[in-house]
Order: structure tokens, then C-alpha cells, then sequence
């Protein structure tokens, strides 16, 4: 009976060691579990609030890049652009914030409008997953791309959907203002250049007018610039038509009489008979009232000679007038017509155009 009960409490004794080292082993692993998760959290949440932190400062960067491209400010532009590089490259805002900036700094519009472009192919494939932000950025960047090529009605009307989707917003009411102050500040050069214009080849016509060879060839050089730099095709063929007035000049030069030319006779008058009673080489021997009477015939028919020989070149002189002034009647019309339809253009004129000749 000893021995059974000295064997139960080694049993019980087993039994217990067991359950203390299964004890002491989950303790030891829900431990090291701990230790695992709060050394995750230690490592996520600095982690978490560096993103959270650059994520601020991005968004505060886009913001003020924002109101500086709608301030039409480069340097600033540059500046957040710069910024955000650094922390997000690929972020498609700061691709179209790129392309104002090259609006900004005067480069070639094709670049802008290439981004603009595969941005809205892009869009249209998935409008509801774009954000309306970067649809509106975009707008306003349709915009700009607008006021580049002066074409106001469509800037304004990209504006308005831009603001649909912004509200009320400076980035909306600081591109208006500034498309009134280009619209106002093109209007009033367009009018001081349609104006040397019309002058310059106003000064042509009286070259022209005056016959004046020399003058006539340095104003068709000052005109033919002008035609160079026009846009609309119409108003260019006008202008050239009106530019012809001057080429017609070499005609009339040389078909208008001269004014000497009703001093110059065709033959030299006839001279009086010599009063002595000798032989007389041209009105022979006869008495010297004879000869009075051959020379009075031959006087009349010289001054009926020169009168036909006047009134030929006053009819001349007549219709040469009336084929100039009628030929620059024409030519002040095209040019009226010209200016009538740059008048109406926004931007007639395109000073590569004339760089590129």
C-alpha cells in the first residue's frame, strides 16, 4: 500500500511539472507575439506619420503652386514644382503643372497642348475615375493654352468648367481678370498696328500718285512686310491686290506725257521771209507779199498741228489720270476690306511669320 501511494504522488508530481512548463511556454510565445506587434507599431507609426506628414506637405505644395500658376508667377511655379519632384515625381499633377509653367516661360505651345492632350484621352477612357481636382486642373489648362492663342471665348468657356467643379475659387476669378487684361492690352495693339498699316500703304498710294519711283519702292518693301505678318488669307490677298497699285506705277511713269512735251514741237516753226528782194531758199523769188502769204499758210498749218498735237496729249494725260486714280480707288478698297476683317480677328497678326521668310 506504501509503495501505490509513493507511485500516485510522483504521478501527480509528473502532472504537474508538465502543466507548469506548458504554462511557462505560452506565456514565453504570447511574449515574443507582444514584443513582435509593438515593435511593428514602433516602426508603422513613425512611418505612418512621415507619409502623413509628406503627404501634407505635398498637398500644401500643389495648392500653392496652384494659386502661383493662376499669379502667372514662373518663379514660384519652378520653385513648388521643384519641391514636389522631390516627393512625388510621377504624380500627374505635377506633369500638368509642368506645362503651364512652359506656357509661363513663352515655350513652344505644341508642348502644353501635347500634355493636355494625352491627359484627355486618358480621361475619356475612365472619366469616374478621375479625380474632379485634376479634371479641373486640367481645364485650366485648356485654358491657359487658350489665352496663348488668344482665343478668349474658348478660355472662358474652360474656365466655367473649371469652376463647375472648383466653386467659386481664385484659381477661376484671377484667370478671368487676366483674360480681360490681355483681351483689353491686345485689342489696343492690334488697333495701333492695323493703324501703321493702313498709314503705310496710304503712303504708297501717294507715291503712286506722284509717280515718284524711288519712293514707291521703299514703301512696297514697308508694306510687303506688313502682308507677312498678316494670318487671315483673305485679308492677305486683298492686301496684295492693293500692293499691285504700286507695281502699275512703271506703266503710267511711262505712258503719262511729260509736261514738257506741250513745249516740244514736232517740227521747228516756220521762219518769216527775208525782206530783201533776193532769191529766198524756202519761199523762192517771188515779191515779198508772195512770200508773206506762203509763210502765213505754212504758220497756220504748224499751229493747227501743234493743237492737234495738244489735244492728243491732254486726252492722253486724261485717261492716264483717270486709269491711276480708278486703279487706286481699288486699291484703297481691298485695303478698307483688309482691315475690316483683321479688325475682327482677335489676333491678326503672327510675328513668326514674317521671322520665318
Amino acid at each position: 500500500m506504501a509503495i501505490r501511494r509513493t507511485s500516485g504522488s510522483d504521478l501527480e508530481g509528473d502532472r504537474r511539472g508538465h502543466a507548469v512548463t506548458l504554462g511557462s511556454s505560452a506565456s514565453l510565445a504570447k511574449r515574443v507575439a507582444d514584443k513582435v506587434f509593438w515593435g511593428y507599431v514602433g516602426i508603422a507609426i513613425p512611418a505612418l506619420l512621415l507619409q502623413g506628414a509628406q503627404d501634407y506637405r505635398f498637398g500644401h505644395s500643389v495648392a500653392r503652386m496652384r494659386l502661383c500658376i493662376a499669379e502667372l508667377d514662373s518663379t514660384c511655379v519652378s520653385r513648388e514644382l521643384e519641391a514636389e519632384r522631390s516627393m512625388r515625381k510621377a504624380d500627374p499633377r505635377v506633369e500638368l503643372a509642368t506645362a503651364s509653367l512652359s506656357l509661363l516661360l513663352h515655350r513652344p505651345i505644341e508642348l502644353a497642348e501635347a500634355t493636355a492632350d494625352r491627359f484627355e484621352a486618358a480621361q475619356s477612357a475612365d472619366t469616374a475615375a478621375t479625380p474632379a481636382e485634376l479634371r479641373a486642373d486640367l481645364l485650366l489648362l485648356r485654358s491657359d493654352i487658350a489665352i496663348a492663342h488668344a482665343d478668349f471665348s474658348l478660355a472662358r468657356d474652360s474656365i466655367q468648367a473649371a469652376q463647375a467643379l472648383l466653386g467659386q475659387s481664385e484659381l477661376t476669378t484671377l484667370r478671368v481678370r487676366h483674360i480681360d487684361t490681355v483681351a483689353s492690352d491686345l485689342a489696343a495693339r492690334n488697333a495701333t498696328e492695323l493703324e501703321s498699316l493702313r498709314q503705310s500703304f496710304e503712303r504708297l498710294f501717294e507715291a503712286t500718285a506722284a509717280g515718284n519711283r524711288a519712293l514707291i519702292d521703299v514703301r512696297q518693301a514697308a508694306c510687303q512686310a506688313w502682308i507677312g505678318r498678316v494670318v487671315d488669307v483673305g485679308a492677305r490677298r486683298h492686301l496684295g491686290l492693293a500692293l499691285q497699285v504700286g507695281g502699275h506705277s512703271n506703266a503710267w511713269r511711262y505712258t503719262e506725257p511729260n509736261p514738257s512735251v506741250f513745249r516740244v514741237s514736232a517740227s521747228e516753226p516756220p521762219r518769216p521771209p527775208s525782206q530783201t528782194s533776193g532769191y529766198d531758199a524756202v519761199y523762192g523769188s517771188g515779191a515779198f507779199e508772195e512770200r508773206m502769204q506762203h509763210y502765213r499758210e505754212r504758220l497756220a498749218r504748224y499751229e493747227k498741228e501743234q493743237e492737234a498735237i495738244r489735244e492728243r496729249e491732254s486726252i492722253r494725260a486724261s485717261e492716264a489720270s483717270a486709269t491711276k486714280q480708278a486703279a487706286l480707288d481699288q486699291a484703297k478698297e481691298e485695303l478698307a476690306t483688309s482691315i475690316a476683317a483683321l479688325s475682327a480677328s482677335p489676333a491678326p497678326f503672327d510675328d513668326s511669320r514674317s521671322a520665318g521668310k
